[in-house]
């Protein structure tokens, strides 16, 4: 699964003009639009699953935050070794971010992508289109791609700009 294509297609089919005016709103629309593009997958074992708002827990994550969104095969199906397995994507929204929100979010992602090895970290900027993650410098160690999507709604199409680091 390319996570990256898929929360492109996922951002691309959030229309609602509602749902650009409340994080919440587009929070949900954003999960239930990736839920359903990953139905491809066959089996219901590895099939990755859509979290929104899921503690993490230090006791048994090594951190405590609660990321918007989460792209994983749940640790206690008991197809992955550890919970360090099976992590495809991390999202952090947020409603025309300012620089200092964003970098504060860049920052979370950082550490939920190095301490669970996310692979790709997403910070979405709803309806804004301003990109903060090419100033951003305090990127975490570790093997993973931070992306930020800047998301416009434009008399019903959907603008997207893009940055990774």
């Amino acid at each position: 699964m390319n996570v990256i294509s898929t929360l492109l297609d996922a951002l691309k089919n959030v229309r609602e003009p509602r749902f650009f005016s409340t994080e919440r709103g587009y929070q949900g629309q954003l999960a239930s639009e990736f839920d359903r593009l990953l139905d491809a997958t066959p089996s219901e074992l590895t099939r990755p699953i859509v979290e929104q708002e899921y503690q993490k827990r230090a006791d048994a994550h090594g951190i405590r935050l609660r990321p918007d969104i989460i792209i994983h095969i749940p640790f206690e199906r008991g197809v992955s070794p550890t919970r360090h397995h099976d992590n495809y994507l991390v999202v952090l929204l947020k409603l025309a971010a300012s620089q200092k929100k964003a970098d504060e979010d860049f920052g979370k992602l950082s550490t939920i992508c190095s301490t669970l090895e996310y692979p790709v970290g997403a910070f979405v900027n709803v309806a804004s289109s301003d990109l903060w993650l090419p100033q951003f410098s305090k990127k975490a160690a570790g093997d993973f791609t931070l992306y930020e999507f800047a998301v416009t709604l434009h008399d019903g199409d959907v603008e997207i700009r893009q940055a990774t680091a």
